[in-house]
């Protein structure tokens, strides 16, 4: 028991020196000492409160990917609380929503990001920001996609290259879109190729025959 108690008062004053990640170690080993939950209580229930402040805060400030990362750690940590069940739908399903748009996916994108809006307890503004920047990527996307494809059915491949890049700036992971301006390159390296410049004949006869030493 003093041995559990000393884990815990260390934890308890990491905890107040922010190092939360020693008062966390502290508590699992007073734990694992087996002792009385009494003794540890408290001091998890602060962590815990503090972990979940966190993850409002990295959803809040537009960062899902990071927010699942400290879910994890929480889930790891034995940390059993229904909000932490909504936040963790939450993040991953903005996580997913991202995938989705990168990959050219907007109206899913913008189904799963309406699904994480009623997750969540209260408006968060970065959410809101990222559903407006979807909508106008969707939009600008759908007529870009269109464009692309004419270029390519009329083989206008500078245009098919240009298209695509801005299709890809949008979608990074859209494979039509890589695979059209892959498909441009090749046709437009050939072109390239015949088109360089040649060495002038006095050039050629020269270095077929080089200056004496």
């Amino acid at each position: 028991m003093q041995v559990a108690r000393g884990f815990v008062e260390r934890g308890e004053r990491s905890l107040q020196q922010d190092d939360l990640a020693a008062a966390w170690n502290d508590l699992v080993a007073a734990e694992q000492v087996g002792v009385a939950e009494e003794f540890t209580s408290k001091l998890r229930q602060s962590l815990t409160r503090h972990g979940l402040a966190e993850v409002r805060d990295l959803l809040e400030a537009g960062e899902p990917g990071r927010a699942a990362e400290v879910i994890t750690q929480l889930r790891d940590r034995s940390v059993q609380q229904t909000e932490l069940t909504m936040l963790d739908e939450a993040a991953k399903g903005w996580v997913l929503a991202k995938e989705q748009a990168d990959r050219g996916e907007f109206a899913q994108a913008l189904a799963a990001v309406g699904r994480v809006r009623k997750l969540l307890p209260k408006r968060v503004d970065s959410l809101e920001q990222y559903v407006i920047s979807l909508e106008n990527r969707h939009q600008a996307f759908a007529m870009l996609v269109v464009q692309l494809h004419e270029a390519a059915a009329h083989r206008d491949w500078r245009e098919v290259v240009r298209l695509s890049e801005q299709v890809l700036a949008m979608a990074p992971q859209h494979m039509e879109g890589r695979k059209a301006r892959a498909r441009a390159w090749r046709a437009i390296e050939p072109q390239t190729i015949a088109s360089a410049p040649r060495a002038p004949e006095h050039e050629k006869e020269d270095s077929m025959h080089p200056a004496a030493d």
